[in-house]
């Protein structure tokens, strides 16, 4: 039992330590790479949100420096424009030289329309599509304050976004000529900009909103909701919603949020200079920490396999060493019946095996066939009762089933056997159980040792026979017989001396 649980701790607290370890190095892996993948996927959001936002200022950035070349520091355009106000409108060849002039500056710079307004509000010039409403008031303050003003996204009736720019015409530090604007189409312009994504994925997305009041506006299409530009807004105290939490001023990472379909995503929030708009790139939370799903597969992969190599391993230490175990129990049990089986066979004594269900003779010794004057293949499988004495049956049977039932330990007793040629064997005979193996089952074989004192009975027959004839003679014999001790004292009172006494009184 001992040996037993020592084999199994020198196996099994190793085996404990090694899975320790492994389950330690593997969690602390885990931890340190889903992190590294976790701040992967927000360097990556946040460097394609930044990089639209400055492509986005860039391009506004651009358009204010055309007008300011165009529209001002005497541009050709100013210099027509100034001469035909000159005429008081009505020099038709330079109204026409103006509007060849902006059309082509709308067709080289891809502008969707050029318009000219007047101090007060009041359309003069225009080329192109220019249906963008609310101008005047605007217009009208920047030619008290001369200023490049964005104007920012509106759906027109017909359903297209447009933005644009008011610029003064003229030249620096004195009245506006005019106010021109330009305009473009969003879904041509900016949207593209807005909605690419510069690697393959399936829930990401990058979005403009505004505020407007108590609410946040959708400026762009969404990945999710096509028609969403300028339709869908949501109240600012939506719980979690990126865009809500961005126009209240959150910037960076926004993480624990869930979008306007109400799914979890982790997003990224930049105002863009120059507008009222802020930069919104999002990405499912399913598709963001899909690297760390992957990984916590692969950590636990590794760690299975870890595992499983370390218990295979184990086991195949464990099975050799039961093997080995084994063998050296089977060699000693083969020396064991080596010896036994050199004992049993050159014994001086007769030795039988006994079959304890039946009581039959399973195997007997040379020793034993040959005080039968039998061959030990003639004993097998024989009843040991057919060569016995008759006398001596019923306390042979009775012996033996007090034995072979368990009611004695071991079994002596004195019986005959008969010879084929009528002689007889006297036998002591001593039998116990023999164990085969470990627990209380009842054992199979009996083992009887016998021994030939056929020779010490016919011994003690001839002394008794001698002392019963001495005793005879000394009782019939008519002369005084005594013995008498080296001390000279009587050893022996008969009654034949007495006799003698008595008649010689």
């Amino acid at each position: 039992m001992m040996s037993g649980r020592k084999t199994w701790l020198r196996f099994a607290l190793p085996l404990l330590a090694l899975t320790l370890l492994i389950v330690l190095v593997g969690a602390f892996g885990y931890r340190y790479l889903s992190q590294q993948v976790r701040d992967e996927t927000h360097r990556t959001l946040a460097v394609i949100a930044e990089q639209k936002r400055q492509q986005i200022e860039d391009s506004l950035a651009e358009r204010r420096l055309d007008a300011e070349l165009y529209f001002s520091g005497h541009s050709q355009l100013e210099l027509l424009f100034e001469q035909w106000l000159r005429s008081g409108r009505r020099d038709a060849v330079l109204r026409e030289q103006i509007k060849g002039r902006m059309a082509e500056l709308a067709r080289v710079r891809a502008w969707e329309g050029l318009a000219v307004l007047d101090p007060r509000g009041g359309m003069i010039l225009s080329v192109g599509d220019v249906r963008h409403l609310q101008l005047s008031e605007r217009a009208c303050d920047i030619a008290r304050q001369p200023r490049i003003e964005l104007v920012d996204l509106q759906r027109q009736a017909g359903g297209a976004t447009h933005y644009g720019l008011l610029a003064p015409m003229g030249r620096p530090g004195q009245s506006p000529l005019g106010i021109v604007y330009v305009s473009w189409r969003a879904d041509r312009d900016l949207y593209p900009l807005v909605e690419s994504w510069p690697v393959p994925t399936q829930t990401a997305e990058t979005y403009l909103v505004r505020r407007e009041g108590e609410r946040v506006m959708f400026l762009t299409p969404l990945r999710h909701r096509r028609d969403a530009a300028l339709v869908l807004s949501q109240p600012l105290s939506t719980p979690d919603l990126p865009a809500a939490r961005a126009v209240k001023g959150e910037r960076g990472i926004i993480a624990g949020g869930r979008d306007y379909r109400r799914q979890p995503v982790l997003a990224y929030s930049a105002a863009v200079a120059g507008s009222s708009w802020l930069m919104i790139a999002e990405i499912d939370e399913v598709e963001a920490y899909a690297g760390v799903r992957t990984l916590s597969w692969v950590v636990a992969l590794v760690m299975g396999l870890g595992l499983l190599l370390v218990y295979s391993a184990g086991y195949q230490a464990w099975r050799r060493d039961r093997q080995a175990q084994q063998l050296a129990l089977l060699q000693a049990q083969r020396a064991a019946e080596a010896r036994f089986r050199v004992m049993f066979e050159q014994a001086a004594l007769g030795a039988v095996l006994v079959d304890a269900r039946d009581g039959s003779i399973v195997e007997a010794n040379a020793r034993f066939a040959e005080m039968l004057g039998r061959s030990a293949a003639e004993l097998e499988g024989q009843d040991p009762l057919q060569f016995t004495h008759p006398d001596d049956v019923a306390d042979s049977r009775a012996g033996m089933a007090r034995l072979l039932a368990g009611e004695v330990s071991s079994l002596k007793l004195v019986k005959r056997y008969l010879r084929p040629d009528g002689a007889l064997v006297w036998a002591s005979l001593s039998g116990a159980p023999v164990q085969e193996g470990p627990g209380p089952q009842r054992p199979a074989l009996c083992l009887v040792l016998v021994e030939d004192v056929t020779e010490r009975r016919q011994i003690e027959e001839r002394l008794r026979i001698s002392q019963e004839r001495h005793r005879l003679i000394a009782e019939n014999a008519i002369d005084v017989i005594v013995t008498l001790d080296i001390n000279g004292r009587y050893t022996s009172d008969f009654k034949v001396a007495q006799d003698a006494t008595s008649l010689s009184r």
